[in-house]
């Protein structure tokens, strides 16, 4: 978004190229877990939850490399008005993702220790971080 504010086109492409390898290494990450998930696989939560997941954080990548594209394509730039909101909003994202990354962590230990109280106050602690930014 700085790049685009500032009408730096070069640099701009090159965050876009750099979307666009990091939304593919996704998908391949996403197809490879899809495969590897076993149908017998017992879990406290359904596969399908699991999956609605990927679906998500694949539809925020995809999203991303679209509207990236289309600002780029377009020679689009943000108004000075809510430049600083959009700023702001995207730093709150950047520091919610590391945050989540930890949550999923933890559940994979929660489930290793068959729910144990510590790690469910752990997972509930992260959660509320989360939610307060």
């Amino acid at each position: 978004m700085v790049a685009i504010h500032a009408q730096d086109w070069v640099q701009a492409e090159k965050i876009i190229s750099d979307i666009g390898t990091k939304e593919s290494e996704a998908d391949i990450l996403k197809k490879k877990l899809r495969l590897s998930l076993p149908s017998t696989f017992i879990m406290p939560f359904s596969s399908r939850g699991l999956l609605d997941l990927l679906l998500i954080q694949d539809s925020i990548a995809n999203i991303t490399k679209y509207v990236s594209g289309l600002m780029i394509n377009r020679k689009m730039t943000m108004p000075d008005e809510i430049f600083d909101d959009v700023i702001e909003l995207t730093k709150v994202c950047i520091k919610t993702s590391p945050m989540a990354l930890k949550a999923v962590n933890e559940l994979d230990e929660l489930l290793e220790t068959a729910f144990g109280s510590r790690e469910r106050k752990d997972v509930g602690s992260i959660i509320k971080d989360v939610n307060e930014l």
